[in-house]
């Protein structure tokens, strides 16, 4: 390569006695690749860290006309009721959203909350407890609250599991 930039410069490149200037050679190009692959090493973790979005502190619930931003580490579940979402908060309100639980589902699944039955949905991080019922399903404690696990979601038993 070097022999190839100098041509294009018209020079010549002579580097010496093969023998006795290719430890020197070797350390010169080991130290370019390095700094090369180090440059685009960092640029690209730049790039990773630019897209990387930041998580949500809080998510909105529209509760009729009124809109209540619940902080997601107090929202304990989420049960479908109908057309309707009913969230369980840590304070004890129950806000009403018109929503599907699987719409819901897509905005706090990345968020760590979990599908354990069809009607219900759990903040993960907000389990004390996991029961077994006898037939193959679980039930989820979340301090007082009790949410079922169907033995049909094993993906989130597993999870719940893990955390």
């Amino acid at each position: 390569m070097r022999h190839g930039v100098y041509a294009l410069l018209g020079e010549v490149y002579d580097y010496g006695p093969p023998i006795e200037r290719f430890v020197y050679e070797l350390r010169k190009d080991g130290l370019s690749y390095a700094l090369f692959i180090g440059v685009f090493w960092g640029v690209r973790n730049l790039r990773e860290a630019r897209e990387t979005p930041l998580r949500p502190v809080s998510f909105d619930i529209r509760d009729g006309a009124r809109l209540i931003r619940a902080p997601l580490d107090d929202i304990l579940a989420a049960t479908s009721a109908g057309n309707y979402v009913e969230f369980i908060l840590a304070d004890g309100r129950r806000p009403l959203m018109r929503v599907t639980l699987a719409a819901v589902e897509g905005e706090l699944a990345r968020f760590g909350f979990v599908r354990t039955h069809r009607g219900w949905l759990i903040n993960a991080a907000r389990m004390t407890g996991l029961r077994p019922e006898g037939s193959g399903d679980w039930t989820v404690e979340l301090g007082a609250l009790e949410a079922p696990l169907s033995r049909r979601y094993s993906e989130a038993l597993e999870r719940l599991r893990a955390a």
